[in-house]
């Protein structure tokens, strides 16, 4: 039973306050709906009657509108003839199922329209919590799981659980109106048969409840496997061509894929059985009652009028029945995904993520003032806390507008240094001071502001050059000008008319040099007080080479700068060397 309440707690949860109120509505209309479903079907029991013996009908509306109430509806009855009252009687039928009709339209268009804003609504809320993450928790995270999340996970709570959750509420309200009906026209009999269907449904939910939920997590698993190895591919298209290893790949993807399609193709079977077993159940149950009927009853009439309402009722009750299993089928293969959602929505309760919403609220107010100098006192890292630091006791002093080189062999810790310096990590133990004030968490996103950062690898997304360089930035609010100084300093020579041109995926268009440049210029578009580069003529000829060490030199004058580099033209013009040896840092 903990369980139950917990699953429903994490729901809660996912959904926040609005959607549950928007689920309450639903929950009321549905409710609206199962009774003019019920009344729908209370209707027939006069039909028939009426059919039978027109007089008997007569007398109960007679009966039925004795009151002072309907005095006027009674006088008018009296005075039309059999016939009459009738026609009159099915029109207002007619009428009831018209309006029922269209009432059913609304619900579905609803209930529809509610389990869309839920799929959109939870992707959101997970990017969101994703996106909002610091930059360690991406290196300990896979980002095709995280994309399996927000795309496949979400489509799954919100087209499998909320839905089920919406079906068994709709179905559950029509079932329970139905058996309130049979038990208020035959007691005993319709005892018995909500008994019986009780039981089976009962066995049915114990035989599949750990199966299926078994199932929903290995589903998930390999769906998660699936799309990481179709990342992997995708990634590394080319080795993969050159090497010939496409069998691999492709065994790896169909390994997954096949496992995924199994645990769904095993749900779908098992929803198919509700429909087949019962259409079996019902016919047993009609043929119980018919028997208990004929036993009790040697009225043809009376006996008429009993079947007929019981074979209405199975119609209504059986198509409920059948979605009722499924849905329960549906949400226990996908409880695993109310789980997974729920804890992480759970990650956006950080002092971080709360730090930056924060600072994306305050952009403008207080900001950190760089007028002195950057110091590392005794700054330790290490990525793991079962490994070695990659860095150990690090001090260093960066002074406003020096040019600074940073050398060490590869795997000294450079990178590390740099993210340090970037604020990407943070679970360093020592002091991250800025004029002698030591940054703290809250001030992380407005720091950032200050410095701009030229990767080795530069990161192109596939749109137009003025869109890579101005990253992040609304198109309205794109300096063109600015864009062009930027490629200018960093040595790329445009026309103007190219700047709208689409480079394609990661710059697929362009050289390594050219892709270096554009990295270059988008440093400089929010002209930083602070510019880190790891690497930034890796890609270059000796030429352009030379001419954006004489850039870099300029901007020396007026920004800080560090560079990492191997070589030893670019070093020559930094003001201060420092190499990165045995988890240490010093002067050269």
């Amino acid at each position: 039973m903990r369980d139950y309440f917990k699953f429903i707690s994490n729901i809660h949860f996912i959904l926040g306050k609005k959607k549950t109120f928007l689920l309450y509505k639903m929950v009321l209309l549905i409710l609206v709906a199962t009774i003019l479903e019920v009344f729908g079907i209370t209707l027939i029991i006069p039909a028939l009657h009426f059919i039978s013996d027109p007089e008997k009908l007569i007398f109960t509306l007679e009966q039925s509108l004795s009151s002072d109430l309907f005095l006027n509806i009674l006088i008018f009855l009296k005075s039309m003839t059999v016939k009459q009252v009738g026609i009159i009687f099915f029109i207002f039928i007619l009428f009831i199922f018209t309006f029922k009709f269209f009432f059913l339209i609304l619900v579905a268009w609803l209930g529809s329209k509610f389990i869309m804003d839920i799929q959109k609504h939870v992707s959101e809320k997970l990017f969101n919590v994703y996106i909002n993450q610091e930059y360690e928790f991406y290196l300990k995270s896979n980002s095709s799981v995280l994309t399996s999340t927000v795309l496949k996970e979400s489509s799954v709570f919100a087209g499998t659980i909320m839905s089920a959750i919406i079906t068994l509420i709709t179905e559950g309200s029509i079932m329970i109106g139905f058996a309130f009906l049979l038990l208020v026209f035959n007691p005993q009999l319709s005892l018995i048969l909500i008994t019986i269907t009780g039981i089976i449904i009962s066995l049915y939910y114990i035989l599949i409840k750990s199966r299926v939920k078994i199932w929903g997590k290995k589903r998930q698993d390999h769906d998660a496997l699936k799309l990481k190895n179709l990342y992997q591919a995708f990634e590394n298209f080319k080795i993969i061509k050159f090497y010939g290893i496409e069998k691999f790949f492709k065994k790896k993807f169909f390994f997954h894929n096949r496992i995924a399609a199994d645990m769904d193709r095993n749900t779908f079977f098992l929803s198919k059985i509700p429909n087949i077993g019962m259409e079996y159940l019902v016919l047993i149950l009609l043929v119980v009652a018919v028997i208990v009927i004929v036993l009790s009853s040697s009225n043809i009439n009376e006996l008429i009028i009993q079947l007929g309402v019981y074979v209405a009722v199975s119609f209504k009750i059986l198509p409920s029945v059948n979605r009722s299993l499924n849905s329960i089928t549906g949400l226990r293969y996908g409880s695993t995904v109310v789980n997974l959602i729920y804890n992480e929505l759970n990650k956006e309760n950080t002092e971080i993520i709360k730090s930056n919403k924060i600072n994306e609220e305050d952009d403008q107010v207080d900001q950190i003032k760089f007028e002195k100098e950057i110091e590392l006192k005794n700054v330790s890292f290490k990525y793991d806390d079962n490994k070695d630091h990659v860095l150990k006791d690090v001090s260093i002093k960066i002074v406003k507008n020096d040019f600074i080189g940073v050398v060490g062999e590869s795997g000294s810790g450079k990178t590390t240094f740099l993210n340090i310096i970037l604020t990407l990590l943070n679970s360093y133990t020592g002091k991250y001071l800025v004029d002698g004030q030591e940054l703290r968490q809250k001030d992380l996103v407005k720091w950032r502001k200050k410095i701009s950062f030229v990767p080795q690898e530069p990161y192109l997304i596939d749109d137009t050059l003025v869109k890579n360089i101005a990253f992040g930035i609304d198109e309205s609010l794109i300096n063109i000008e600015r864009v062009q100084e930027c490629l200018e300093i960093a040595q790329f020579n445009v026309n103007k008319k190219n700047l709208d041109a689409v480079i394609g995926e990661k710059g697929v268009q362009l050289s390594g040099g050219q892709k270096q440049r554009i990295s270059i210029a988008r440093a400089l578009y929010n002209n930083p007080d602070i510019i880190i580069m790891d690497e930034p003529t890796s890609s270059l000829d000796i030429e352009t080479e030379k001419k954006i060490i004489y850039s870099i030199n300029e901007l020396s004058k007026y920004k800080t700068i560090l560079l990492v580099s191997h070589r030893k033209s670019v070093l020559s013009e930094c003001n201060k060397i420092f190499e990165i040896k045995e988890k240490k840092i010093k002067l050269l």
